[in-house]
């Protein structure tokens, strides 16, 4: 099955805020309450298999600031390079 690479790039909603957070420091001090349903991508990857998402949401910031595009574009090596962003 050939699976299709999408980096999500965006704010708190795309980082999974309140639940989730792609940060592992974050999801300590969110704790017990932490659900990785929360994270859309959860959601999404049900739906369709053939998804492998990059989340690099960041909390605070929009898709327009995301300080970290370019490390999120040279991480993906492989498969279909989609950039998808919410405001």
């Amino acid at each position: 099955m050939e699976r299709t690479v999408v980096a999500c790039l965006g704010d708190s909603i795309t980082a999974g805020s309140p639940l989730w957070d792609p940060d592992p420091d974050v999801r300590t001090r969110i704790g017990a309450a932490l659900d990785e349903r929360s994270r859309w991508e959860w959601w999404a990857e049900r739906r369709d298999a053939t998804l492998d998402l990059r989340n690099h949401g960041v909390y605070g910031e929009r898709a327009d600031q995301n300080h970290h595009k370019q490390h999120t574009t040279r991480s993906l090596t492989h498969g279909t390079l989609q950039l998808r962003t919410q405001h």
